[in-house]
């Protein structure tokens, strides 16, 4: 009852400041919070004026939610549709990447390069998980050079060389730090939009220059990451990784049902 009654007071601290500040300070909140959907909820809870807070929209898009996804995987994949639709809507850059993913690879899997708006819209954001992705899907269905120009400056956004080091040779240690993000967002497609993505051709104009091209460097977490002769071979390293096990996730997801 005392911890009740102290966020009630707080809550109505809060309702007298400026809107705007109101919004920011829930805004952070929904970022920084280990379990934003409750410390939200307290704050709807106390008052009408702080539930219209926590409503905005700001407030949406800045909700950290794979953090909730997280912590409440057991609601099923019904609550996660419903809240990753719903905030992919107000332009939460993580709602956008899960949305363009089950764009991707659910039922308009067929028309892959007419379903990047979303993964667009999180890559402008600054969400490197989506930004690897759209640099990925722009690249393998070879549509163009303009696509695979725009696909290699969005890899090198996310694999930046470490500061003091030089760009050669290339390596793709951070993409592999994208790969556990993948797999959850590819694990949490609604049951009724899994299926095998088109298959995708490579491409076969570059040649490797060999001499350990692709050799083991390190590990992070389960993934190893490699150096690589060029820039074309890392990408091309990726985009195989990427649709393989795209497909592997889905065909045992398919399985499982």
């Amino acid at each position: 009852m005392e911890k009740v009654s102290a966020t009630r007071y707080e809550a109505s601290r809060l309702v007298q400041l400026p809107t705007e500040l109101t919004i920011e300070i829930a805004s952070r909140v929904a970022a920084q919070s280990e379990d934003a959907m409750a410390d939200l909820g307290n704050l709807r809870a106390t008052c009408k004026a702080m539930c219209v807070v926590c409503g905005a929209a700001k407030v949406g898009r800045r909700l950290a939610l794979h953090r909730v996804l997280r912590r409440r995987f057991y609601l099923g994949p019904e609550y996660h549709a419903t809240l990753i639709t719903g905030l992919a809507i107000v332009g939460n850059p993580e709602a956008c990447f899960r949305s363009g993913m089950c764009l991707v690879f659910g039922k308009q899997r067929d028309a892959i390069m007419s379903c990047l708006d979303p993964l667009r819209h999180a890559a402008e954001a600054g969400h490197k998980v989506a930004i690897y992705a759209l640099a990925l899907l722009l690249y393998r269905p070879n549509s163009g050079d303009g696509d695979d120009d725009e696909a290699r400056r969005l890899l090198r956004m996310v694999e930046r060389p470490e500061p003091g080091t030089p760009a050669l040779p290339w390596n793709n240690k951070s993409c592999t730090k994208r790969h556990c993000r993948i797999i959850s967002a590819l694990w949490d497609l609604a049951p009724s939009a899994v299926g095998v993505p088109t298959p995708m051709h490579c491409k076969d104009k570059h040649q490797c220059a060999g001499g350990g091209c692709g050799e083991h460097a390190g590990w992070y977490a389960w993934y190893s990451w490699c150096r690589f002769c060029s820039e074309e071979c890392r990408i091309g390293n990726e985009c195989d990784w990427f649709f393989y096990i795209v497909m592997e996730t889905l065909n045992e997801k398919k399985i499982g049902r």
